[in-house]
């Protein structure tokens, strides 16, 4: 239970229902959270899992273009996704309001636990079309703290922080069908792959699904539109994976 709504993931595709409660329960998730995840797009993991994420080699050692960073926020509160750009000095995510950007990995302290596709030529394509995604000027909270986004986090605000893009994750089932297919389509068809908006966790699923036909080994079964953080980390750990492991964290330690 987050905020105003109770997430469950039913299998290793990340099926998840949720149901909302009122405005204050939003305003206290935009309080753990902020505002992309004030609807509650965020778990908790077991304090046994989160001892077990601590105890993982330090992966500032052995980055890798293509890792999937997926934060821990206080309390063991999983939080946000990124991509690791191509040349490794890059995180890539999406970020309201800012969209689609890229941010020195060096400035990113944050505690995450890091993940690594087992093709180490499909993670490269899936970094390159994130990188594609984002503006060529890098986010700085100072310096450039707007930078024009080429891909939106959302077309439309509903209050309280709120995105339209996060109401839309958290209203449909996660299992990859039709739906998927079909946007997956559309934007082959589009100049870099590109969509119009995404939010972070869309972002890490869409990279890794366009940068490889459907059927291919590992390839993401999971509608990256209602993919929340949560959803994608039970995937990634879920019975039987066998395409991605955790290769280490990021000052989770302690």
């Amino acid at each position: 239970m987050f905020g105003g709504f109770s997430t469950s993931s039913a299998s290793a595709a990340g099926s998840a229902t949720s149901t909302f409660s009122s405005a204050a329960s939003v305003n206290q998730a935009r309080a753990l959270h902020g505002g992309h995840q004030a609807l509650g797009i965020a778990g908790r993991l077991p304090v046994a899992m989160l001892g077990t994420h601590r105890g993982a080699a330090n992966y500032d050692r052995d980055a890798r273009p293509g890792d999937v960073f997926i934060q821990i926020a206080p309390g063991g509160f999983i939080g946000h996704c990124n991509i690791i750009s191509p040349d490794r000095t890059y995180k890539i995510d999406s970020m309201d309001p800012d969209g689609v950007r890229k941010v020195r990995l060096s400035s990113d302290r944050k505690p995450a636990i890091v993940f690594r596709f087992f093709d180490r030529d499909v993670a490269l394509r899936a970094a390159n079309l994130a990188l594609g995604w984002a503006p060529e000027r890098d986010y700085h909270p100072i310096l450039n703290p707007e930078p024009e986004a080429r891909v939106q986090y959302s077309n439309g605000a509903i209050g309280l922080g709120v995105t339209a893009r996060v109401v839309h994750n958290i209203m449909g089932s996660s299992k990859f069908g039709k739906g998927a297919q079909g946007r997956l389509l559309k934007y082959r068809g589009r100049a870099n792959m590109s969509p119009k908006n995404m939010i972070c966790s869309e972002l890490c699923v869409l990279a890794f699904q366009l940068a490889m036909p459907e059927g291919a080994p590992g390839f993401p079964m999971l509608d990256a539109k209602h993919t929340s953080p949560i959803i994608l980390y039970n995937y990634l750990t879920g019975p039987g994976q066998a395409h991605w492991k955790v290769v280490g964290q990021r000052n989770i330690n302690g």
